[in-house]
């Protein structure tokens, strides 16, 4: 392995280590700030000393020079305060805390692969400037055999490669019920046939072939679900690092806001995925900075109130079967409803009269109830965000107020991101996949009990009018013609808005291995990854907020699409991406219009295909080897044959002069990746082949 590769490597284990690092020094800070006696501070002292040496060296063996004197810096001026036994000054503690930020800013840097230069130190710098001395070797590791580093990436890839080994015991298993049909059958020809002896002779060899294929599954089967459970097991981490920034937000907060706050953490020991984990440290830095900013009171209005002078945020989390539930409470003020309402009238938008449902604008984007705009309440933005957030690792958000007593958040997420349950659908011709989370129940309704509120659909459930929609018009699908008799449906929850769907087949329910749409389509709207199923195909992973947003905020249910006639071929269109996952999952949005697709992954193939077969449309990313989109686009403009077939770009590049060049070399409609709809594909698909 070259020096450069080795360094990459080793900086990746470096990030987690540093990460570890920066909640220990945090700890180790806040308990000096509040107070210790001599020896606890010493230990304290102590801690800090040890991180900034172990840092130092681990920087000089990544080649992070900077850091590295940094570090050294840091070391000498706390072993000065080691050797006082002294308490450290307010101006010593206050660079410390800055420490932990710059170690922070560094492991940010090296996450996003940016440089790790001298503008991350250029803040004050510790009293003890200085650099190592030379040939002195970084820190021995301790006991390995006990502790062993391993990033998380190599975790994620064993859970998938063990969501891939039940993917092929799956497939065992209809290669075992294939067999057994055969067997049967071949049974019941000789039943009936005069001469037994061929069918006697076949059954000789499949019966001990069939046993022996039944025992080697039953083996694999149980090495596949051990050794899913011991990946699982290595991947489960304590809440409480989730939770390891906290106590530092509410002590920076409170003191930015003239606030006196205090963390309760109580579930620290509940253990969730490592993914999970990681993908709640922003929404709970924001809410519990949040809990702070708007929800504390001032030390004297408390006080007035008859409550203690300082308030406390309490973060809990517990298991609730596959899921885990995160709370976020305070006991401030509340949310100020009125303004909320005022917010929301100023926007053009009519505010609930339910309070619940009126708590619950803080979601919507740039509502908010602070006057104020700082570093800590923000402007108006973020809760939005959080919400998008959790929704985006298939999880829901909701909160609760009551005036005078305080606000609750509640969290409620999958134990992992990287595999999940699901129900699978079958919609139209097409299977998709639903985080079992979200949904309620399962239904088969009668059409009749289907009635008319307002003008739109709805059945009852429990004795409430549910909002009733078929799954194929949200998608954007065309809807197939309603079958007689009962129909299936499945109810879905996103906090608690609440939508029965209509689906043409309730199919099964499975652990499944979540395939994230990747780095160009960070967002599509209805869609929060894919995922292979046994058979191969790929089945989409649905967005249920999405999916529930949108079934609200339709009026009446989309008319239906008549059936063309049986004698006309739908158009063929030609889809052109290099990302094989990102052509799969278009390929599955136009086929779930009805068209005919074509596929390939470069732009040279396409003009082969192109001059093969008769396409109606083009659809092509502009980013890809050999041949790009433009190229391609000024390449079919330039042909007699190929000249009026329309021509979409769907890329992620979004400046004005990306689209304009997209234009100018002959592209019909230019589309971003980043705000992908797949509704406005399908219009613009639509538009293009009607005009």
């Amino acid at each position: 392995m070259d020096r450069e590769a080795l360094t990459r490597r080793l900086r990746a284990v470096f990030v987690e280590e540093l990460e570890d690092h920066v909640a220990g020094w945090n700890a180790a800070l806040l308990a000096l700030e509040r107070g210790a006696d001599p020896p606890a501070r010493a230990e304290h002292v102590h801690t800090l000393f040890r991180i900034a040496h172990s840092l130092k060296g681990a920087s000089r063996a990544v080649h992070l020079p900077e850091l590295e004197s940094y570090c050294h810096a840091l070391e000498e001026s706390l072993d000065a305060l080691r050797e006082s036994g002294e308490a450290p000054d307010d101006a010593l503690l206050s660079r410390l805390f800055e420490a932990a930020d710059t170690f922070a800013e560094v492991a940010r840097r090296l996450h996003a692969d940016e440089a790790v230069d001298a503008s991350v130190f250029e803040r004050p710098a510790p009293t003890a400037p200085g650099v190592p001395a030379p040939g002195e070797s970084p820190p021995m590791p301790g006991d390995v055999a006990s502790n062993l580093k391993v990033p998380a990436a190599r975790l994620d890839a064993l859970l998938v490669r063990a969501g891939e080994l039940s993917r092929m015991v799956r497939r065992l298993e209809e290669r075992d019920r294939a067999c057994a049909r055969l067997i049967a059958r071949i049974r019941a020809r000789r039943s009936e046939a005069a001469d037994k002896t061929p069918y006697d002779a076949i059954l000789e060899e499949l019966y001990p072939l069939h046993a022996a294929l039944q025992r080697d599954l039953g083996e694999l089967t149980r090495v596949v679900h051990e050794t899913d459970a011991d990946v699982r097991q290595l991947r489960l981490t304590p809440f409480a690092d989730a939770c390891a920034s906290l106590e530092r937000v509410v002590r920076d907060a409170g003191r930015e806001r003239g606030r006196e706050a205090r963390l309760r953490l109580d579930g620290a020991e509940v253990e969730i995925d490592r993914s999970v984990s990681a993908s709640l440290r922003a929404p709970l830095v924001h809410i519990v900075r949040n809990a702070v900013a708007h929800g504390i009171e001032p030390p004297e209005a408390r006080e007035d109130a008859g409550k203690p002078r300082a308030g406390t945020v309490r973060v809990g989390a517990e298991l609730r079967g596959s899921e885990v539930r995160v709370t976020v409470s305070d006991d401030g003020r509340g949310l100020d409803l009125e303004a909320l309402a005022t917010r929301a009238r100023a926007k053009g938008m009519e505010p609930p009269s339910d309070p619940g449902l009126l708590a619950r604008l803080v979601f919507v984007p740039g509502l908010s109830t602070s006057g104020a705009v700082d570093r800590v309440s923000g402007r108006g933005v973020g809760l939005d965000v959080v919400k998008r957030e959790v929704e985006g690792f298939h999880g829901t958000v909701d909160v609760a107020t009551e005036p005078g007593r305080g606000t609750t958040f509640t969290l409620s997420v999958p134990l992992t991101r990287t595999v999940v349950r699901a129900l699978l659908v079958r919609v139209g011709e097409r299977r998709f996949a639903i985080p079992s989370t979200n949904v309620l129940t399962l239904k088969r309704i009668d059409p009749a009990a289907v009635h008319l509120v307002d003008g739109r659909p709805v059945v009852l459930h429990e004795g409430a009018p549910l909002a009733f929609r078929s799954l194929a018009s949200v998608l954007g699908m065309r809807a197939p013609t309603a079958a007689a008799g009962l129909v299936s449906a499945v109810v879905l929850q996103s906090a608690r808005d609440r939508v029965v769907f209509r689906v043409e087949e309730l199919r099964s329910v499975e652990d499944v291995v979540v395939e994230p749409l990747g780095p160009r389509l960070p967002r599509v709207r209805h869609l929060a990854g894919a995922t292979t199923l046994p058979d191969g195909t790929l089945a989409p992973i649905l967005h249920v907020g999405d999916l529930v947003r949108s079934a609200l905020r339709r009026t009446g249910e989309r008319p239906e699409v008549p059936a063309a006639p049986e004698a006309r071929e739908p158009p063929t269109l030609l889809v052109v991406d290099d990302s094989l996952t990102t052509l799969a999952l278009e390929k599955t949005i136009l086929e779930s219009a009805g068209y005919r697709v074509l596929g390939t992954t470069d732009g040279e193939r396409a003009l082969q295909i192109l001059a093969e077969a008769e396409v109606d449309l083009v659809v092509s990313d502009v980013e890809m080897p050999r041949m790009d989109g433009l190229g391609l686009t000024r390449a079919l403009r330039s042909s007699n044959r190929t000249r009026a077939v329309p021509i979409v770009l769907l890329t992620g590049l979004s400046r004005e002069e990306d689209r304009q060049r997209g234009l100018r070399a002959g592209a019909d409609a230019y589309l971003v990746k980043n705000a992908f709809d797949q509704s406005e594909l399908l219009a613009e698909v639509e538009r293009l082949l009607s005009s």
